[in-house]
């Protein structure tokens, strides 16, 4: 996962960031992202249902 991000920030994109559970991924987007921003989540497992879940997370966290 870490060497994943490194090899993204290594090729121009310096917003890349790993996040260890479902609530960091919500802080982290509550905090850095602004509207118009395009969220990408790449990973296996459970980060489609993390980033299914988001748009409601971030709106209850408002």
């Amino acid at each position: 996962r870490d060497d994943l991000v490194a090899g993204l920030i290594a090729h121009g994109h310096r917003h890349a960031h790993a996040v260890a559970s479902e609530q960091d991924l919500t802080r982290l987007v509550r905090d850095e992202a602004k509207p118009g921003d395009m969220v990408v989540c790449l990973g296996a497992g459970t980060i489609s249902a993390w980033a299914n879940a988001l748009p409601e997370r971030l709106r209850a966290a408002e």
